[in-house]
């Protein structure tokens, strides 16, 4: 499976298109499409740049989702990848791998019960105090998230 064109808009919405460097809500230098790997302030890329980044992230999660998906009972429905695509593109793979949304996937466990971990995925460290805070902007996304596991587009 790929990304779909549809869920390949939906995270452009989700992260905006921006081609400037700019901290995310974690305090993260990020670019383009929500790519972090070696951005530094005052970055300035051009719209090609960026879709091709998005590529780049995107292409890991494709083919891990894709493993997971081959070793699974209940196949991926296209608007699960998606989601999954998704939500992966923003906690990333190393968290996802360890995940209890990974474990209930390979467990066979209902839709219902695996897109109840998305919105636990609302957490951010405060910057200034150390502490993992909650950060609306990302709940609102792995909300969004779920519901397009459920349901659709």
């Amino acid at each position: 499976m790929t990304l779909s064109d549809i869920g390949r808009e939906l995270i452009i919405k989700r992260e905006a298109l921006r081609l400037k460097s700019y901290l995310d809500s974690a305090g993260v230098w990020t670019i383009g499409i929500g790519h972090t790997l070696g951005v530094r302030e005052n970055m300035s890329i051009t719209k090609e740049q960026a879709y091709e980044l998005f590529r780049q992230d995107i292409e890991p999660v494709e083919d891990y989702l894709n493993y997971v998906n081959a070793n699974i009972k209940r196949k991926f429905k296209q608007h699960e990848f998606d989601a999954l695509v998704s939500f992966i593109h923003q906690i990333g793979l190393t968290y996802f791998a360890k995940s209890t949304c990974l474990r209930k996937i390979r467990e066979g466990c209902t839709p219902e019960e695996i897109a109840k971990e998305f919105p636990r995925w609302c957490y951010i460290t405060d910057r200034k105090t150390g502490k993992k805070v909650i950060c609306d902007a990302v709940k609102n996304r792995h909300i969004d998230e779920k519901v397009q596991y459920l349901t659709g587009y």
